[in-house]
């Protein structure tokens, strides 16, 4: 049941194919070269995929660990800018209450 749900799938004339006990015998080569053509085509999706995502957390990965060490090399050795440790706290620097 299975195997004829596939081959009906692949639209495939019922005279190009018959069903045996345990086989799928495939009555002229054209169709067998055009089953195969399908599955390769698949096998190079599914590669394709694959690689993609290895590449994207690759990366992922490498940017992650740019970033940590850009963290680590400046950690401990950031400070204020000079002009904004002798600015006057004025309460408020936007001025709420002016606003409304």
């Amino acid at each position: 049941d299975g195997c004829t749900t596939l081959l009906q799938d692949l639209q495939l004339e019922q005279g190009q194919w018959q069903l045996g006990r345990t086989k799928v015998f495939i009555r002229h080569p054209e169709t067998l070269f055009h089953l195969e053509e399908l599955l390769e085509r698949h096998d190079y999706d599914c590669t394709v995929k694959i690689q993609r995502a290895w590449k994207k957390w690759k990366a992922r990965k490498h940017a992650l660990e740019q970033s940590a060490a850009a963290a680590d090399k400046l950690r401990g050795k950031k400070e204020r800018q000079q002009s904004s440790m002798s600015r006057q706290y004025d309460s408020d620097y936007i001025r709420y209450e002016d606003n409304y």
